[in-house]
């Protein structure tokens, strides 16, 4: 997968947030939305744990994956399944009040 510039601005039609787990296993991850579509890759948040990207290769199969599988049970937790969006604009840190 290559990357232009000004693709990090941009929302990914096939990155599937995956939420609300935190014991996620990629191998589990991988089996589950092999159901619904072709995986490219997984990745998985361990600090702080609890949430994942997937990505599909056909964004046609990501509506298809989120209906399935939103809600559902994936160990003993409840997970929330959405299209991931685009980066966090991320703010530059506090400024201490005693600078100038």
């Amino acid at each position: 997968m290559s990357y232009e510039k000004g693709d990090r601005d941009r929302a990914d039609p096939c990155k599937i947030y995956v939420g609300g787990n935190p014991e996620m296993e990629e191998d589990e991850l991988r089996g589950l939305f092999a159901k619904h579509g072709t995986v490219e890759k997984v990745w998985i948040a361990r600090s702080p744990p609890g949430f994942a990207f997937v990505w599909l290769t056909d964004e046609r199969d990501v509506a298809d994956a989120i209906k399935a599988l939103d809600g559902a049970e994936l160990g003993r937790h409840k997970v929330t399944v959405a299209v991931a969006s685009g980066p966090r604009e991320r703010r530059p840190p506090p400024r201490d009040r005693y600078d100038d």
